[in-house]
């Protein structure tokens, strides 16, 4: 019997999100700095949970921008690409200057010039993950609608334009 096997679009779509990130490292306007900025992120995480000083900021600053549930970083996996796009990372790179652990300005232009780009990925792929078996009616009107966003997005940075092309 033939049965046509469909495969997981999420798991796709975060092969598809590895494999631009690795072609934009190897890009001739990229020295590298991707994948820095990304370790830098790591060690911001692996800071603040073995941190009590640095667990404790991240959960003021979030009582301060008046967010009821409180978030904690998670560190990430080799199929988990969307670290960048994790709140509770940002407001602790804001906070944590003092962690020795920083972002520098151009870094910082950088992720906010790749989060755009990202999102959408992380929406869709949270939206797929969902459900225990999506339905394939679902999947090209949500592929088409990550390619009408990605179509509105225009990196200024060298990384995120390397990224888009990819």
């Amino acid at each position: 019997m033939n049965i046509l096997q469909i495969p997981c679009t999420a798991h796709k779509l975060n092969l598809v999100v590895q494999k631009s990130i690795e072609q934009s490292e190897e890009d001739e306007h990229d020295t590298g700095e991707l994948k820095m900025i990304l370790k830098k992120c790591r060690n911001i995480v692996a800071f603040l949970k073995r941190s009590e000083v640095g667990n404790r900021i991240l959960v003021e600053e979030q009582k301060q921008l008046g967010i009821t549930k409180i978030l904690k970083v998670k560190q990430d996996v080799r199929t988990r690409w969307n670290i960048l796009l994790k709140e509770p990372l940002t407001i602790a790179m804001i906070s944590l200057t003092e962690a020795q652990i920083f972002l520098d300005h151009d870094e910082w232009n950088t992720i906010q010039d790749i989060i755009p780009l990202l999102r959408p990925f992380n929406l869709l792929t949270v939206e797929l993950s969902a459900e225990q078996y999506p339905i394939i009616s679902k999947v090209i009107p949500l592929i088409r609608g990550l390619q009408s966003s990605l179509f509105t997005k225009m990196p200024r940075m060298p990384i995120g334009q390397a990224l888009e092309t990819n």
